[in-house]
């Protein structure tokens, strides 16, 4: 799957390591690291919500769909 950021800084930081850990801590680096790893490997988002840690759920109100 293909992942877009909102900005080229915030593409930056989530796909540098290091500069993930400085900016949000070891701990939610290491979650947000691991989300963006089952991102990559599902063919869509309708597969991640299958996923148990994933935790998804349907948007609703005007952000639905």
């Amino acid at each position: 799957m293909d992942i877009l950021f909102k900005t080229k800084k915030l593409e930056k930081v989530f796909n540098n390591h290091s500069m993930l850990i400085r900016n949000y801590g070891d701990r939610c680096a290491r979650l947000i690291m691991r989300r963006l790893d089952d991102l990559h490997a599902a063919d869509n988002l309708a597969v991640l919500g299958s996923l148990p840690p994933a935790r998804c759920h349907e948007l609703v109100g005007n952000k639905k769909g």
